[in-house]
């Protein structure tokens, strides 16, 4: 039995290179085995658009394998293309997310940033982190979380919470801010895109409490040329608070 993975376009691209792979296997198998004998292969093929559950898609992969042997088809695929299973896993992420932020679960966590040069330095600056803690139904990975709010077109919900809490903190730990070299946060293209997300900054500025140049906005090199308008015009605008990037 063999596990093989391989990126494909859709379900129809991944049915022709099972085919192919099995038509290779076929080939090669024929001329190592004995005279009289026919070789045959089975393949069970799973296509996913994502690689969240890899072992139970594995596990359905070789089930869909064992039964193309049993039946003599060549390769057997899930004929859905797990649009069902997708659909339904995507709504279950939906929920979860409204759970986390309904219930405010968001943590945020600063790694000390320092130079290797002289570690034992004080931190440059912080960045920022964002953690979401286990419940007591679920442990919900962050990466994944992640992963799945930019497919659900949702990070940016996630960028004004961490600002949010992160606000909050400077304005409570005012007497510490000076000793901080700064705090440096991702923005993610929805952000970007989001007028709404520079006004809300803005707004926060002009409360008071805030000194900007403590902030640091990372942007992602692809996402700064996918949104190049809209980054242009975050930095134009925050610059002139004197925050930076």
């Amino acid at each position: 039995t063999l596990a093989w993975s391989q990126i494909s376009e859709s379900h129809d691209s991944a049915y022709a290179k099972a085919s192919a792979l099995q038509m290779f296997l076929v080939d090669k198998l024929r001329a190592a085995t004995p005279p009289g004998a026919q070789p045959h292969t089975a393949i069970g093929l799973v296509w996913r658009d994502d690689c969240f559950q890899a072992e139970a898609y594995c596990d359905l992969a070789r089930t869909l394998g064992s039964r193309a042997l049993e039946s003599g088809e060549r390769v057997l695929r899930d004929e859905d293309g797990g649009t069902t299973q997708q659909a339904g896993q995507r709504q279950e992420w939906s929920l979860t997310l409204d759970e986390i932020l309904a219930e405010d679960r968001l943590e945020l966590i600063c790694h000390p940033v320092v130079s290797c040069e002289n570690p034992g330095a004080a931190p440059s600056y912080y960045e920022v982190v964002l953690h979401v803690p286990p419940s007591e139904e679920r442990l919900v990975p962050t990466g994944e979380l992640i992963t799945m709010a930019e497919r659900l077109g949702r990070c940016g919900e996630f960028d004004r919470r961490v600002l949010r809490h992160l606000f909050h903190w400077m304005r409570a730990h005012a007497d510490r801010l000076a000793d901080i070299g700064g705090f440096a946060c991702k923005i993610s293209a929805q952000a970007l895109a989001d007028p709404a997300f520079l006004n809300d900054i803005v707004s926060e500025f002009a409360q008071g409490g805030i000194p900007a140049n403590k902030l640091i906005f990372s942007i992602a090199e692809a996402v700064a040329v996918e949104e190049h308008a809209h980054t242009h015009h975050f930095l134009r605008q925050l610059r002139r608070y004197g925050c930076r990037f």
